[in-house]
């Protein structure tokens, strides 16, 4: 957590929605071709539809990237692991929380190797979508006779889940986590030349090249001789003729298997504990490396299609001299300038400073800090309460409904917590929490409580002390000027 906050300032914003939609995500098909309709059961038998966590963050994501292209650019991702543990993640080789406003707003999990992952819990927390009207059970009978008369065919009749009713939904934002995030390291590097940060993730690995390579008939695979290559992502997968089984004892006099290249195929193979020289300039800090060793559990063997598979670090071809560099070492890179602070670096946005990145020792173990820029975390967080205000994209079983807000209630808060939740009904709220003790005033003794109700849904609510001026209300928070 962020330590720079004060105990008195603001540590969070709640928003409480209400909006009317229909023909919302669909979950598995009944009986084979009914498609239905996500749905919990609540006070014994009452049914009721709801809008998954996942799909409220699909949409409020999508629309972001299309209000602010610019800021809410999509990250990088590809798949990882081998076997049954493949997964599709963030790339954070060349990413992170200033670069990316994804990263920064709904978290990641990057997995080093092994049990090793660098994880992001949301700093925008969402939940369910609930219905406020129960389901009874409304269906849908479609058949497209319009198709099916023009070439003669029968029509394929099929049913349909259905649901009209008013919708619940909080998000709840940690101010204090938003622009801020914190990453273990084994060390760091950086290039006054290049001015290239790099941040080594893993420990071990070490380059190795492979001779006699040629480029296959696909982007990313290479052959030597009749042997292939191929990588995605960070998965490399090798014709197991090019790799060996070996055996070694640790400390403990346990016996750990380890897969490795044939000599027969290296132009060159570096010993163990050799590193690179770094003679350039002004470079500081180092990584460690080790001989390009896979253990086991860190591969997985196909012996019926003969290959092997594991993660790699990075890698780079040499079409003149027919070599491949694989390596073990995960890194992350980032151009960066060093600022008068020791260890501090700069990250820019064409010449305009975005966050900066800072290096530290705790119990002989480096950390990387990684910290958005104050104007940067405000805009941020201006443009998603500004889409949450508006309206999200919401379409579904080719209906278009969007998410509109009917009725919005939201404060400033010292912990994130959605406090509005379970107090707002249809035609009731029970005006109680209005004096929870987390709920921030301004210098006036007003209480940061926006009120937008304009059809009283939840019937009315005295807004004599509250804010409904949407822009008062964001300026009294400090997220607009």
């Amino acid at each position: 957590m962020n330590k720079n906050n004060k105990d008195n300032s603001l540590g969070a914003i709640t928003v409480t929605l209400i909006f009317e939609a229909s023909a919302l995500n669909r979950d598995e098909k009944l009986g084979g071709n009914i498609p239905s309709i996500k749905k919990l059961t609540r006070f014994g038998n009452k049914t009721f539809s709801y809008l998954s966590r996942e799909a409220l963050r699909h949409y409020l994501f999508e629309t972001l990237s299309k209000t602010y292209k610019d800021d809410w650019a999509p990250a990088a991702c590809f798949e990882s692991g081998a076997g049954e543990n493949k997964v599709v993640q963030f790339d954070l080789r060349t990413q992170n929380i200033i670069t990316h406003a994804e990263l920064d707003a709904f978290g990641y999990m990057f997995t080093i190797g092994g049990q090793q992952s660098i994880t992001r819990k949301a700093p925008v927390g969402i939940t369910k979508a609930i219905a406020l009207e129960t389901w009874e059970g409304d269906m849908q009978f479609n058949a497209n006779h319009d198709l099916a008369s023009r070439c003669g065919a029968n029509p394929n009749p099929v049913d349909k889940e259905e649901h009209q009713s008013f919708f619940k939904v909080p998000f709840t934002i940690d101010y204090d986590k938003l622009g801020y995030d914190e990453w273990w390291i084994k060390d760091y590097n950086f290039n006054d030349t290049t001015k290239m940060l790099t941040l080594f993730l893993s420990e071990k690995g070490t380059d190795i090249v492979l001779k006699d390579v040629e480029m296959g008939d696909e982007e990313l695979q290479f052959k030597v001789g009749e042997y292939e290559i191929s990588i995605v992502g960070l998965l490399c997968t090798v014709s197991k003729e090019l790799l060996e089984e070996k055996k070694e004892k640790s400390k403990n006099q346990e016996e750990k298997k380890y897969i490795a290249f044939k000599n027969e195929f290296l132009e060159k193979a570096k010993k163990e504990n050799e590193q690179k020289e770094q003679s350039s300039k002004g470079e500081k800090g180092k990584g460690k490396t080790k001989t390009f060793k896979i253990y086991e559990g860190e591969y997985n063997v196909d012996d019926e299609r003969n290959f092997y598979q594991f993660n790699i670090g990075k890698y780079s071809y040499d079409k003149e001299k027919k070599t491949l560099t694989l390596s073990l070492v995960l890194t992350h890179s980032i151009e960066a300038d060093e600022t008068e602070k020791d260890k501090e670096y700069s990250v820019k946005k064409e010449t305009c400073p975005i966050g900066k990145i800072i290096i530290k020792e705790e119990n002989n173990k480096k950390k990387a800090i990684f910290e958005l820029e104050k104007k940067e975390k405000q805009k941020r967080l201006f443009q998603i309460l500004d889409v949450l205000k508006n309206g999200l994209i919401y379409h579904s079983s080719g209906e278009n409904y969007g998410i509109v807000p009917q009725f919005m209630i939201a404060a400033g808060l010292k912990l994130p917590i959605p406090l509005f939740h379970s107090f707002v009904e249809l035609g009731s709220f029970e005006s109680s929490i209005m004096n929870n003790g987390y709920i921030f005033s301004d210098n006036n003794n007003q209480k940061l409580i926006y009120v937008y109700n304009p059809k009283n849904l939840v019937g009315n609510i005295d807004t004599t002390n509250l804010f409904t001026d949407w822009d008062v209300f964001l300026k009294s928070i400090g997220v607009k000027e």
